[in-house]
This record gives structure tokens, C-alpha cells and sequence, in this order.
């Protein structure tokens, strides 16, 4: 007899922030946006338990798969944060708009950098893959955009390390 099952169990997001909101927590939420690098994905959880995500959301398409493999590279920490796998990126989009939770990226275009930006509203850090960056829809969503400082003469990061960089700001302001 074989059986498939999933590794994670997945939380509808609506449930999810609706829970966050009844327990009067200020909702603090990672999308990843086409991030399919399995290791990537596990240091981004690593990263997002230690600073205090409260969930990590995905769109059903375009995402690494959540198995066992994960469990190392993030440390088990996969196994301590709430995961939801929505099946289109506007109906994400949509309820976080419709729970007042503000949309924000980093940008390599953008002008506002990171120190400047205020995560202790609602808030739903977006991170898009390495070689795209986030789609056009998630750009025309989000509320601000901002860039990460940096020192000398290189202007990007790997996705997991700016993705810690942005959890640990965003922990800070909210401690």
C-alpha cells in the first residue's frame, strides 16, 4: 500500500490572520513570490522563526516544495511557523488588502531605504526570486517599496540573507 500525504499542513491565510487578529496580535506575514531554491527557502523559514513571522504564505505555483529535505537546510525550524499555500497570487493579495495588512518589498529601483520603512502596522513582507524579483502585480500592490543599504560596490543579495536582513529589522521596530 502506498499513501501521499503532505508534509506540512497548510492554513488558509484568511484563517490565519483572522486568528493573529483575535488573539490581538499585529499580523507580521512573509509571501514569497517564485522563490523555488529548496535550500533559499529553507534558510528564509530559519530566518523567519527567529525574528517572529508569524506565517509564511505562498501562491500555489512557482514554489519550492515543502519536504523533508527542508527540515535540515532550515534547521527544523519548518516545523515551528504556520504555512498557507493560497491558489492564486490576487486572491492573496486581495485578503491581505481586505484585513489592512500593508504590502511591502524591497526594490533595487526603489528610493526608500529599509531603516525607513514602518513594520509596526499590519504587515506582509514580500520577497520574489533571485533572477525576477517580484511580479508586476505584487509591485502595483505594495503599499511602499524600499531598498537594503549597502556599503561598497555591489547593489544585491542573495534572497535568504535579505530576507533575514528584513525579518531582523522588522523585529526590531516591533520589540
Amino acid at each position: 500500500i502506498i499513501a501521499y500525504g503532505s508534509f506540512v499542513e497548510y492554513t488558509p491565510l484568511q484563517d490565519v490572520i483572522s486568528h493573529l487578529y483575535d488573539n490581538g496580535k499585529v499580523p507580521m506575514l512573509l509571501l514569497l513570490d517564485g522563490i523555488t531554491d529548496v535550500r533559499n527557502t529553507g534558510a528564509i523559514i530559519r530566518s523567519a522563526v527567529c525574528c517572529g513571522i508569524d506565517a509564511i504564505v505562498f501562491n500555489e505555483k512557482n514554489a519550492a516544495p515543502l519536504h523533508e529535505d527542508m527540515v535540515k537546510t532550515s534547521a527544523g525550524a519548518m516545523m515551528q511557523i504556520t504555512f498557507c499555500r493560497e491558489k492564486g497570487m490576487q486572491s492573496i493579495l486581495d485578503t491581505l488588502k481586505m484585513n489592512g495588512i500593508k504590502i511591502f518589498s524591497s526594490d533595487l529601483k526603489s528610493e526608500k531605504s529599509l531603516l525607513n520603512i514602518d513594520f509596526t502596522s499590519p504587515s506582509c513582507i514580500v520577497m520574489g526570486s533571485e533572477d525576477k524579483g517580484i511580479s508586476s502585480t505584487i509591485r502595483e500592490a505594495c503599499d511602499e517599496t524600499f531598498i537594503i543599504p549597502m556599503k561598497g560596490n555591489f547593489d544585491s543579495l542573495n534572497v535568504s540573507v535579505a530576507t533575514g536582513i528584513i525579518c531582523f529589522e522588522a523585529m526590531k521596530q516591533r520589540n
